[in-house]
């Protein structure tokens, strides 16, 4: 006699069992398998069918074969021949791919009364929050991996003509977009369970898809700037930045504007900059450093601040914290190619040195070090302000700190 346990949840075996028992771990059944099967069971009933039904039933069956077998016997109970991807809406309450896609279009085209009319119209088919919430998950993961492995991967669980169609939208999206939708979903999910205002809460998460363009990423907001017109650049350039005075290093007031638009001149020799120049600029510097060491030693970079420039020799300060940067950034090399990068920027031979901020620091008169850059500079020449200034061909005026 043979007694043989069957569980999905083995963790819950105690091991004084496990220990007397083989054990065997079955997995899931690919959708493709268990659609392959499904062709063969209605072929061999002769019970006529449509393409477009059996990788939907496939997909909810979640790689069990009993599950899509008792799907499949639901749905040829109806009676109704062919088996049709309608009956998937009439009996089993799955949310219409059309109107789903086409939801999805409307957040993807920025319109926001047409993503309100798509949600009601998926509403008024008898759909709860949840199931479209679910639906929407679902044709979103199909995009993303559209855009990370390609239309013709395996991965995709779709006929030629969904492919065809998912295909031209993953493009109005990037993955970042995605992944951040995605999430939020799966969080306004848990809690359209405990509201009492279910729709409401659908309504404004889509809306704020909708409403922000994409989500795109600070690489492709950057790259839009950095390709504005010549105009707007001679502009931003000659018009927003006051000319340096003939007897004194260029002084930087609070209403004058960020260099916003310096980006695309990192990258051409300029004579040797002053320590506030080199300051206000430090960011943009790492950002240099960032396209040509990569983003390790970039980060690397981060929260440092450059003390002074004297003679040949910069001298870049960490903060307190940062004294495992600091010994990393003097390892491996990694000094000397720091240096080669800024040597090429401010048009002159220069070498680094590494310092880092203690709390006893002083600058020789008592004071406390006056290495770390301004919040103005951390402001001005964050990227999301650099994009509002340029897109709104905007000055600013004042910076307020809230108290």
């Amino acid at each position: 006699m043979k007694f043989i346990f069957a569980t999905t949840e083995p963790n819950k075996v105690i091991a004084t069992i496990q220990s007397r028992c083989q054990r065997f771990d079955f997995s899931n059944i690919s959708p493709k398998v268990i659609a392959e099967q499904l062709k063969t069971i209605l072929g061999k009933e002769e019970i006529p069918y449509e393409d477009d039904l059996i990788l939907p039933v496939a997909r909810m069956a979640n790689g069990s074969m009993r599950d899509a077998l008792s799907l499949l016997d639901r749905l040829i109970s109806t009676g109704v021949q062919p088996l049709t991807a309608q009956l998937l809406e009439d009996f089993l309450g799955r949310p219409n791919a059309e109107k789903i896609h086409r939801l999805i279009e409307r957040i993807a085209d920025n319109d926001a009364a047409g993503t309100l009319t798509a949600i009601e119209d998926l509403v008024c088919t008898g759909l709860g929050e949840i199931q479209i919430v679910d639906a929407v998950v679902e044709s979103m993961r199909d995009l993303l991996v559209i855009r990370s492995a390609g239309v013709d991967t395996d991965l995709l669980i779709l006929t030629a003509d969904q492919k065809e169609k998912a295909g031209a939208l993953a493009k109005r999206f990037d993955a970042a977009a995605l992944i951040y939708n995605i999430t939020a979903l799966e969080k306004l999910r848990w809690t359209i369970k405990n509201s009492e205002t279910p729709r409401a809460l659908l309504d404004a998460s889509l809306l704020r898809f909708t409403l922000n363009e994409h989500f795109m990423n600070v690489d492709e907001l950057m790259g839009r700037t950095q390709s504005a017109s010549p105009a707007v650049k001679k502009k931003l350039l000659t018009e927003d930045r006051p000319a340096p005075k003939p007897a004194a290093p260029p002084i930087r007031h609070e209403d004058e504007p960020p260099p916003t638009e310096e980006l695309p001149l990192l990258s051409e020799p300029k004579a040797p900059a002053a320590p506030a120049d080199l300051m206000e600029g430090w960011p943009e510097i790492l950002d240099v450093i960032r396209t040509k060491l990569g983003n390790g030693t970039a980060g690397l970079l981060n929260g440092s601040t450059p003390r002074e420039l004297k003679g040949d020799t910069l001298v870049i300060d960490f903060p307190p914290m940062g004294g495992m940067q600091k010994h990393m950034c003097e390892s491996n090399g990694r000094a000397d190619q720091i240096a080669s990068v800024l040597s090429r920027h401010l048009g002159r031979t220069v070498r680094v040195k590494f310092d880092l901020i203690t709390a006893s620091s002083t600058d020789g008169t008592g004071a406390p070090p006056k290495s770390n850059v301004p919040k103005r500079y951390e402001i001005v020449n964050d990227a999301a302000v650099k994009i509002v200034l340029v897109g709104l061909d905007a000055t600013i005026t004042g910076i307020e700190e809230d108290q």
